[in-house]
């Protein structure tokens, strides 16, 4: 299991290290700049090595291919960088996902499988002390003059975030978070910092993006829709919930953003199967409405990332009462979402079984089912089940 954590640290401290240059370049004022620390962390990685080839937890192939990647990483985390990139990304697009995913994947969060749980501590040596235990004061060191330092610099964007990072990617999950609080105080309206703060939050629950990390991920996705960690994280959450339909819907708009990436998009069909294969376990008799919800362009800036969105199911001219709904987050639109069976308000008849229904769909501010005064509602034309289309709604008309 020792070798199980020793990869992950290692695939987590590589990230960082090439996250840190690509992400931002430190002041030159703050004495604890970002070669040192890839240094010291690279000197780290190979200490650990070499104690576990000389255990035999690791094979001769298996030293030699971590050390090269940790050469390889080191040599890039070294090479100098134009001074006008501190904010431009200098890695492709693949990177921006990678370095999102490959955290995720090393620590066996809940994006893919595995749990924390299956490293048993227990079951590590304890005859003797390993180098860790010995060289991890050394970070420590660093990182407590690094918060102190950013005392004398609150405004410090960039120290915040090389801070931050480092914290995260050394599993100080809770204090990531307080450091990552500093920046969206700083930067509020920054979809990066939102979603490293929803991640951060999410590694100190168990891996659960319910609540607050949910929020905070939708708020990103309303300011940059197309924030590759923000849909990943999105779909998750989703998938976590229970909202198939909608995670699925996001994981396919991530495959087509990374359709020239083969290794991210490999990850991203392993989730796409996954998903459907918990669809189908879904009763086959399910009766399903795919319903496309839109908005015009003049009410979509007046729609907030903690509104909620109601989508419901009546018969015409029948109950006020829908026999089927939908609770949801207002953002992202336009977007589509599925209806079945298993959305009954009322346990009896499939969907199938009337003649005709109409969908409602309604943006509420106060979170309420009860329409009140600045709601956005819309209305589908009536359709009937055995005519297998795509149920068109806007959302149009503002409630006085």
């Amino acid at each position: 299991m020792f070798f199980l954590w020793l990869i992950a640290s290692i695939l987590v401290l590589s990230t960082l290290g090439a996250l840190i240059p690509s992400f931002l370049r430190a002041p030159k004022g703050l004495s604890l700049n970002r070669d040192k620390i890839n240094v010291e962390i690279a000197r780290e990685r190979e200490v650990e090595l070499k104690h576990d080839l000389k255990q035999g937890l690791i094979s001769d192939a298996e030293y030699d291919a971590s050390r090269r990647d940790l050469e390889q990483g080191l040599t890039f985390d070294l090479s100098p960088h134009p001074e006008g990139s501190e904010n431009q990304l200098s890695a492709p697009f693949a990177a921006s996902i990678v370095s999102a995913l490959i955290p995720i994947l090393a620590f066996g969060i809940y994006l893919m499988i595995g749990s924390p749980d299956a490293v048993n501590v227990d079951s590590l040596p304890t005859n003797e002390t390993t180098p860790s235990s010995e060289i991890q004061p050394d970070v420590d060191t660093m990182l407590a003059q690094m918060k102190e330092q950013l005392k004398d610099r609150p405004d410090d964007v960039r120290g915040w975030t090389l801070l931050a990072n480092a914290l995260m990617g050394t599993g100080r999950y809770a204090e990531a978070v307080e450091a990552y609080r500093v920046l969206r105080s700083l930067q509020p309206d920054n979809p990066e910092i939102l979603i490293r703060l929803a991640d951060a939050i999410a590694m100190t629950q168990d891996g659960i993006l319910a609540g607050e990390a949910e929020q905070l991920i939708t708020r990103a996705l309303a300011i940059s829709p197309d924030q590759p960690q923000g849909l990943w994280l999105y779909g998750i959450a989703a998938e976590q919930s229970g909202r198939l339909d909608e995670a699925l819907e996001v994981f396919n708009r991530l495959l087509l953003m990374v359709a020239n990436e083969p290794d991210v998009r490999i990850e991203v069909e392993a989730v796409i199967a996954r998903i459907r294969q918990t669809q189908d376990q879904t009763s086959a008799t399910d009766s399903v409405i795919e319903v496309k919800v839109d908005v015009p362009a003049e009410l979509i800036a007046s729609i907030r990332s903690n509104d909620t969105l109601f989508v419901f199911v009546k018969v015409p001219n029948g109950p006020p009462m829908p026999i089927a709904a939908r609770r949801l987050s207002a953002l992202p639109l336009p977007r589509v979402i599925t209806l079945n069976d298993g959305d009954r308000l009322i346990e009896g008849n499939s969907l199938s079984s009337y003649p005709q229904l109409v969908i409602g769909a309604h943006i509420s501010k106060s979170g309420s089912a009860t329409k009140t005064s600045g709601d956005i509602v819309g209305l589908s034309q009536t359709f009937s089940m055995a005519d297998p289309r795509v149920i068109q709604i806007s959302i149009n008309e503002r409630i006085k």
